[in-house]
């Protein structure tokens, strides 16, 4: 088997509420985005502060600007706030609500506050 890259320790999973992963196909044509961008029900980054639409985490830089691509992403877990981001200017701050109804926890690091 493959291996398809390296695990480079970068403190975006924290807590203790397990983490539950899957694979899905980002659409062709999706700017890339990095690990711990939230992602929509359609496979792309929050672009907007609509909260009804948020339902993962990305696990791994992607890029599917020239072709769709594959994903892993969480779909439950313990996030470090300060570790995620959006596909904009939106605040993962202002999707902590919508997330956690998904058992998606964005909070504070152990030596993080917000």
């Amino acid at each position: 088997m493959a291996i398809r890259g390296t695990y480079t320790p970068d403190d975006l999973i924290t807590g203790k509420f397990p983490i539950k992963d899957d694979v899905i196909i980002v659409p062709s044509g999706t700017a890339a985005f990095k690990r711990g961008c939230v992602l929509t029900t359609a496979f792309v980054p929050v672009l907007t502060a609509t909260a009804a639409n948020v339902r993962y985490v990305a696990l791994e830089d992607t890029d599917a600007s020239a072709a769709a691509a594959r994903c892993v992403v969480a779909k439950t877990g313990g996030f470090n706030i300060n570790k995620m981001s959006t596909g904009d200017t939106t605040t993962v701050v202002s999707l902590v609500a919508a997330l956690e109804k998904y058992s998606i926890f964005p909070e504070a690091a152990e030596t993080d506050t917000f």
